[in-house]
């Protein structure tokens, strides 16, 4: 039987999906045949931030910079997902998420499904921002990035599928504590062939740092 969660609960319901399981086999990426497919919100405006981050409007394409940090859309099978890897941790500027790496990370969050179909139905239904340290991303200009997963839900029950998500990379991730901040809103309700989502939005902030900048 299809269950019926609210926007929140089947966020959760992803990042646990997508964390708690690897791949069955080799990991098969492929580019979605359009970026763009979901239509962005029309403005910064109606987007909560943190206290004391300043939002700023003009949007950043591939190869800009925040500093010396580059949004790029090059991301690879197998790299690190900053929603996934950091799950939920980071909530707080004084207790940051530890990334693994300095290099660079995968900051477009996702949606899976079942099946490509699922995906394919899904993610017109879906808006999304997403804004580093201030700075918009432009996230149709880098396009989606699609993967095959297996894991298990918050029950042990294993569930495999495909997830999309914006293809967005940060490379040469800057010293000091960084923000991202995401609002995602549903504007149909959704089935992705486990649960059914119904309409809402949510606004989450995730904080991070590069590995020697917090005391282990």
């Amino acid at each position: 039987m299809i269950r019926r969660l609210s926007l929140a609960a089947t966020l959760i319901l992803v990042v646990l999906v997508s964390a708690c399981g690897g791949t069955d086999g080799a990991v098969t990426p492929t580019r979605a045949p359009s970026p763009g497919v979901a239509p962005q919100l029309a403005t910064s405006t109606d987007l909560t931030a943190p206290a004391n981050t300043a939002i700023i409007t003009s949007l950043l394409k591939p190869g800009d910079r925040i500093g010396d940090m580059v949004v790029t859309n090059s991301e690879q099978a197998g790299e690190t997902v900053l929603w996934l890897y950091c799950e939920n941790n980071g909530v707080s500027p004084d207790d940051p998420c530890k990334l693994n790496s300095a290099k660079r990370v995968v900051v477009g969050a996702g949606w899976p499904a079942i099946d490509q179909p699922h995906v394919e139905q899904n993610w017109p239904g879906l808006q999304q921002q997403l804004f580093i340290d201030g700075h918009q991303i432009d996230l149709p200009a880098f396009g989606t990035f699609d993967d095959d997963y297996s894991g298990s839900d918050s029950g042990g029950n294993k569930l495999t599928g495909r997830v999309r998500r914006w293809n967005v990379v940060l490379e040469h991730v800057a010293p000091g504590v960084h923000v991202a901040l995401r609002k995602v809103a549903i504007v149909r309700e959704l089935d992705n062939g486990w649960e059914t989502t119904s309409p809402g939005t949510m606004n989450q902030a995730l904080y991070f740092t590069i590995p020697w900048q917090v005391s282990p």
